[in-house]
């Protein structure tokens, strides 16, 4: 069993002494591994405490500021951390590690519980410039996990097949976010595009 300090940058009480039980839990855990994640401890921290507090904040990432954000839960998925929150009316996914500058407002916000469903169900954009769009076939014994649940980032079903499998897509920054979970599922999905992924695949499948 992993150590609370090997999963929380700078894990320490007071940090947890400070979250409320009365209040949906800041953090959510998928497929969890570990992350380094020594570079952005009090950026980690200050985001914990300020959802709690559901007070809305401003921060940079990536050479852009944002402003007016609603932070609703830090999510571990696949050992990367990532912020969930609604910035301009949509829920977008921010990696901890490239947010920097947070600065906390006095406004508060209310939680929507049509966005709580969508977090917990992974239904988050993921802020990029230059996202990758992927198409993938789904074998028809596996075809009802997709259905039901959004399993791929961005998740977006395109067709039913005659056979019974089916198309989707998913749209990601990083290969990373979506490598561990296409092996999870082979030999029952199919990458149609990109061809580098499709390549990336194969490389891990074989180690």
């Amino acid at each position: 069993m992993l150590g609370l300090s090997q999963i929380f940058p700078s894990f320490d009480k007071l940090i947890f002494s400070q979250l409320s039980t009365e209040r949906v839990a800041p953090f959510l855990f998928r497929n969890i591994k570990i992350e380094d994640t020594t570079g952005y401890e009090e950026t980690f921290k200050s985001i914990t405490l300020v959802i709690q507090e559901r007070r809305k904040i401003k921060f940079h990432y990536k050479q852009k500021t944002y402003n007016e954000v609603c932070p609703y839960r830090l999510i571990n998925d696949h050992g990367w951390w990532y912020l969930a929150a609604v910035h301009n009316g949509t829920l977008k996914s921010f990696k901890v590690l490239n947010i920097g500058n947070v600065a906390v407002s006095n406004h508060q916000f209310a939680l929507q519980p049509e966005i709580e469903k969508q977090v917990t169900d992974g239904c988050l954009k993921w802020v990029t410039d230059s996202p990758i769009e992927i198409v993938l076939r789904i074998d028809s014994t596996i075809a009802g996990h997709f259905r039901k649940t959004n399993i791929l980032p961005s998740q977006q079903l395109l067709k039913d097949l005659d056979d019974g499998s089916l198309l989707v897509t998913s749209s990601i920054t990083d290969q990373k976010q979506i490598i561990p979970i296409l092996k999870y599922w082979l030999p029952d999905i199919e990458i149609l595009s990109p061809a580098e992924l499709k390549q990336s695949l194969l490389v891990v499948a074989q180690t």
